[in-house]
């Protein structure tokens, strides 16, 4: 039997929030937030860019940041990536 979340009665874009326990909204919230955060990173890259002695580690920390967030939200399974 196939999970509720996965049922075909429910439009496919809506399935992923339910596989990490989240509702709509929630992950809603969690990406615009998370967004929001790759934003200001993207534009601290572009300043450090053409002036290296600033915002040294911003980008990277806010990377480092988001995946903390990442792993405590909803019921993500630890898996490993190879680059």
């Amino acid at each position: 039997m196939m999970p509720a979340w996965m049922s075909p009665s429910r439009p496919p874009f809506f399935r992923h929030p339910a596989s990490v326990c989240l509702t709509y909204y929630e992950h809603a919230l969690f990406s615009l937030h998370m967004s929001l955060d790759l934003f200001r990173a993207s534009v601290a890259s572009l300043v450090h860019a053409i002036w290296p002695d600033v915002l040294e580690t911003y980008a990277s920390d806010t990377i480092s940041e988001l995946q903390a967030r990442m792993r405590k939200i909803g019921c993500r399974k630890e898996t490993t990536h190879s680059a």
